[in-house]
This record gives structure tokens, sequence and C-alpha cells, in this order.
């Protein structure tokens, strides 16, 4: 690997492999454990599918009932006893009719000693074991029965001299922590376990597999495409091109299309058939180019994820005929042009991410260089600097061998010519035309959207680099505090924050009755009553508070909010905003971002004129009234701004007066 100061040898850790999808994962985990090669998964969810966690759950499977003849199969099978296929059926041809575990127990009853295999013994343990284990669930925890099993096997030991051991030892630790977690609720027992777990499996569902932060430090990183958003690799594959895009959402019977509405197949029950109606056709459409614009996102993110080698993975049953066939598509489009919108638009399931990048690469010299064969005409892009290398490995030369390749690597340096692995890019100088979409969230809330407005050098907003700290590295795609706040029983702060005593204010704000005198025995009954039922902590509002509560009634604002025609207060809202909008760049993109908040309240007056207010508890008072506003005004008027937009959108009718009203002093002052 290249650093700042010379070159290094590459370590599993600079590696990372990307997928569309999760569905790639148990293939890829299983090719990865044949070469060794250490693996750690995002959140996956194939926890019942591990090899180990498969034979422990056949283990209780005939402590619960001997009687199954494929647990009882991978038992014997397993490292627990380690019987081959020959030994299986010596002891099948004791007992051909009856089932396997009648024909266990004729091989070990009617078997002579003089005739008894050298495997006899670790059978007769297991039929022991077995029986014991059965006596001992009866009066005793699934978890204990568990960790007694992985004692007297030394099944846990086992695994962890495996390829992937720490994972697949923590794999068997979460096992017993599911068992607990099943028995602290009413059901409990073996026997509901199983079922439990089978009824998990019938239903095509499954766990998270428990992630091993101990591998993070060197082992190869899987990822989907949107997992790895905001974070860097050394090295990336990207893996498997051919696979068609998921059109799946498009054969409903109803498509509802934001553009069109709802497009439906219309039944004809007289001649036994459907047909498609034009609404249905312009949904499709609409649908399929949102599509298409989400899979080049995606693909933009996969592209872009490698610091030094990018290596793409694909395949083709008729490459010769498709090499030709991409050529032909880049025919006559001029030098640095996009592919024609027909290549680029997605028509079928048929269509894939290979489809976009070979007809781009088709236009390069070094394309040809690549195949066994010629193809094609002369490259438009013959003064392009982005270099590559192309190799086309048939399938029998990858299936030739039944046994991995030879782990001995030779580093070089850089200057030296290297064999390429499959489809390998240098890093492109490319200016994506819509770089800021990829690293904002679509959803952000009010205060996010207040501190990325109001405070656009804050770190929190700085995109990482991944360091080996998957935590860490998430931080750049929002806005994030520095970290979770601490439970109530691990809080060592006694003292209320300046945050809990402006919520217990809003609070009391909300609650009061606006019907009804305000004065302050009104406002310390609200308080005391809030107290009681444990919303806000005692003796957080104090009397003070509560008085200037009262006074605020006193002002115009106040009057105003006491004789409105209507009053609303403590509104959610969820609005949508194009990001031209909100960010004020003129950036060519359709992507909106979902905002959510809640607003302290808005009035209609006797005019019809809506007022939108909110209440702020910021220490003020200490400076003049003209400063007081000037400091509101620069804190807040980013989250008034957004707040006009969202109720003018909801209401159908513009905001006349936003006002901050500040609780310290009792000003109100207008935006």
């Amino acid at each position: 690997m290249e650093t700042e100061e010379h070159l290094r040898p590459v370590t599993y850790g600079d590696i990372a492999i990307l997928g569309n999808d999760r569905q790639f994962y148990l293939a890829m985990e299983n090719a990865c454990a044949a070469y060794r090669i250490p693996l750690l998964q995002d959140k996956r969810q194939n926890y019942f599918q591990r090899t180990e966690i498969m034979t422990m759950l056949a283990v209780l499977k005939i402590i619960d009932n001997p009687y199954q003849d494929i647990p009882l199969a991978a038992v014997l099978r397993s490292p627990i006893v380690g019987l081959d296929e020959a030994q299986m059926a010596r002891i099948r041809l004791a007992n051909k009719e009856s089932s396997y575990y009648e024909a266990v127990k004729t091989f070990l009853t009617d078997t002579p000693n003089e005739e008894r295999p050298t495997f006899y013994q670790s059978v007769v343990q297991l039929m022991q074991q077995v029986s014991e284990w059965r006596d001992y669930a009866k009066d005793h925890s699934l978890s204990n029965l568990i960790w007694k099993i992985y004692e007297e096997t030394g099944y846990l030991e086992m695994v962890s001299g495996m390829t992937n051991g720490l994972q697949r030892e923590s794999n068997l630790h979460g096992l017993y922590r599911h068992a607990a977690q099943f028995e602290s609720h009413q059901v409990k027992g073996l026997f509901a376990f199983v079922r439990y777990i089978e009824k998990i499996q019938s239903h095509q569902k499954d766990l998270e597999t428990p992630q091993n932060k101990s591998l993070e430090e060197n082992a190869v990183q899987l990822l989907t495409v949107h997992g790895s958003k905001g974070l860097e690799f050394p090295i990336v594959f990207y893996f498997n091109m051919a696979k068609g895009f998921n059109l799946a959402d498009l054969t409903q019977a109803a498509l509802l299309s934001d553009q069109v509405g709802l497009g439906v197949k219309v039944q004809d029950f007289k001649h036994g058939c459907k047909y498609t109606t034009p609404i249905r056709l312009l949904a499709e459409h609409y649908e399929k180019e949102a599509l298409t614009s989400e899979e080049e996102r995606k693909l933009y993110v996969a592209l872009t994820r490698a610091e030094q080698k990018l290596i793409l993975v694909g395949a083709s049953d008729h490459l010769e005929e498709e090499c030709t066939k991409w050529q032909d598509q880049t025919k006559g489009i001029s030098r640095n042009k996009k592919l024609p919108d027909k290549v680029r638009q997605i028509q079928s399931n048929r269509n894939s991410v290979q489809d976009w990048i070979l007809p781009t690469l088709a236009r390069h010299p070094h394309f040809k260089q690549g195949l066994p064969y010629a193809v094609g005409s002369e490259s438009v892009y013959d003064a392009v600097k982005t270099s590559f290398t192309l190799q086309v490995i048939a399938e029998e030369d990858l299936m030739r061998t039944g046994r991995p390749f030879q782990k001995n690597v030779v580093y070089s340096d850089l200057s030296t010519k290297r064999e390429p692995l499959s489809l390998e890019f240098s890093k492109a100088s490319f200016q994506y035309a819509h770089q800021s979409a990829v690293q904002t969230s679509s959803y952000q809330s009010v205060s996010e959207l207040k501190h990325l407005l109001s405070e656009p050098e804050d770190e929190r907003f700085l995109q990482w680099k991944y360091g080996g700290d998957r935590e860490q590295a998430v931080f750049g795609l929002r806005y994030q505090v520095d970290q979770f706040p601490e439970p109530d029983f691990l809080e060592k702060v006694s003292q209320p924050t300046a945050a809990e005593h402006g919520t217990a204010i809003h609070l009391v704000m909300q609650s009061l009755d606006l019907k009804a005198a305000i004065d302050l025995n009104a406002v310390q009954a609200v308080v005391k009553s809030l107290e009681g039922d444990q919303l806000i902590r005692p003796q957080l509002v104090r009397t003070e508070d509560c008085q200037k509560v009262v006074d605020f009634f006193t002002t115009s604002m106040g009057q105003k909010l006491l004789q409105a025609k209507q009053v609303y207060r403590e509104r959610a809202f969820s609005y949508q905003v194009p990001y031209q909008m909100l960010t004020g760049r003129q950036e060519d993109t359709r992507d909106k971002i979902l905002i959510h908040g809640i607003v302290d309240g808005f009035l209609i007056d006797r005019e019809d004129k809506i007022w939108l207010f909110d209440y702020k508890t910021d220490h003020v008072s200490r400076l003049s009234k003209e400063a007081q506003g000037k400091v509101l005004r620069q804190r807040y008027e980013v989250q008034m701004r957004i707040y006009e937009w969202a109720l003018s959108a909801i209401l159908e009718k513009p905001v006349d007066h936003k006002v901050l009203i500040a609780l310290d002093s009792g000003f109100s002052f207008e935006i």
C-alpha cells in the first residue's frame, strides 16, 4: 500500500468488498473461509445459517427428540463427533428399515466387541451425553444447558481455532444469550425454544449476527453500498456488476407515482385478461426514471469508496456478442459525452450496472487489450489519463482446481508491472455534479439543519475517512452530537442543565389553560401537576420562573395569545424541502430533504392573520432589548424560516408574522 512516505504490504484491513444487498454475504463468507481470510460483515441477518449455530441447534433438537434423522446426522458429522460418510453408512447398515436413531441404537447393541470400529466409543459417548443433557434440561434453564454442552464437548474451544474463530466464538456466546432472553418471557423450555427458532426460519426470517470488535483491526470488510456511504478504503472490490436491477415493485397490481397518481391494470373478467392503462404505463415510466437515478447515485458511491485501487467484478455468458453490443451502443458519441438515455435508462431486470460500466469503457483504447479477440472500432478517448486493466477469466479456469490458490505474495514497487486481478481503476480525476447529495442525509431534524446552515464550519460535518472505528466513521453523514446521552442511572451531575430547564418551561407553557385566568397560583398549580406526573424534576421550575410566565401574559404578545381566535400548540410536522432551496446552492439536482420538527405553536388572530411563535429560554435578560433581539434572531432565524416553509405548505396560506418569545426577559421579537 502507498502511504505518505513509503510502500507497505497490503493487509486484510485495507480491503473492502461491496455489493448492492446482503444476499451474497453467506457465499462470500464461505469463499473467504476456504482461503482462511478473516472477514468482518456489517449488520447481517444470517445468524441461524452459520455452521456453528446450525450444529448447536441440531444438538438441541436431538436432546428434545432424538428421532430426527437430519439433526442427528448433522451432529455425528460435526466436529463434536467427527464421523465421515463411510462411518455413517456403516451405522445405517446395522438397521436399514427404521429411523437413523434406531440404526444407531442397533449399531451400539448388536456390534460384537471384536468388530467394533474405532469410532464406536465416540458414538457411545454422544448417546450418553444426549441422555444426560435431556435429564439436565428438565430442572435447569436453557442457557445453563447450552453452556453445559459447550463445556462437555469443548465445542467453544474447537470453533475458536477455525477460520474466523473469534466471530464463531462470539456467535456461540450469542446463542446462550438469546436463550436466556427467550426464557425471560413467560414461555420456557427446550421444546418451546426449538419451535420458536423453527418458526423464525419458516417465515424466511433470521437474527442479526453478533459483531466482534476485535476483528476490525485486520479483516476484510464486507459491506453493502449503502452501508459504505461516507467511508473510504485503500482497496475496494465492487462485487457482481452483472446482477439485474430489482424491479419487483413495478410488477404490483397498483403503482403509485408522485407525478401521475395511481396507475392500475384493468381486469377484463369477460375475456379473462388484464389491460395496462396509459396512466399505469406513465407511472411505470416515472418510477423507472426514479429507479435509474437512485441506482446511478449508488453506483457513484461504490466507485468513490476506493482510495488507491478499485476492482470491479462482473460476469457474462456471451462476452463476445456483448462486447460488440457495448461498442455499438456508443457509436457516434462525441468525445467526453455521457451515454445515451436509451442505454442509461433501466428497462427490465435484465439491465445491470455492467450495462453502464462496460459501454463506457468500450470507448477506451485499453478496453481491447484485455480481451482474447478483436472487437469494435477505435476509441474516442485516446487522451483520457484514467488508466485501467481488463482481464477475462473463463469459468473453467476458476473451477479447475479444487483447492485455494497459494497464499505466497510478492510485494513490489508500484512502478513494477503487475498482473491484473479483474477490472482495476486508478482513482478517477472526476468531479461528480451532485457531490453534496451523497454526503447529506435525506432526513434531517430542524435542530440538525439549524446547526448545518448556521454553523457550516462545525467539525462534526467534515467527511471522515475510515480509520478502523466504525462508530466514528459514520459521523460525516448528518449532524451528530459528540456522544449519546448517559442513562439516568449513570448521570453523575445532579444539577439540572440549561436544556432541561428550557424543556421544563416549554412543557409548562404548553400545559397552561389559556381560557382561564393566568396568575402565579395557576402557573404553580400546573408545575405541581407536572412534577406529580414525573414529567419534570422537582424544584426544576422555580417561583421566579413562574412569575416570568405570568409577566409574559401581560405583554402585547401574551394578550394576543389569550385573545386569539384559535391557538395551536406543540405541533409536529414532516416536510420535504428541495435541496437547492435549503442550501441556496445552484446545483442541477432534484433531490429533496425530509425535515421533521415540532413547532411550539401558531395562532390565528381576529383578522385571520397567522402568527408563528417559538418560546426561547436563553439567558438574555442581562442585555439591552436591542441586543437581545439581535442575538436571538441570529441564533434562530434559520429555524423559524424552516418552520415558516412547513406551516405555509400545510395551511396553504402564507405566515404573516414570525415571533421569538424571550421568556427570560418577557420581550417578543418579530423576524
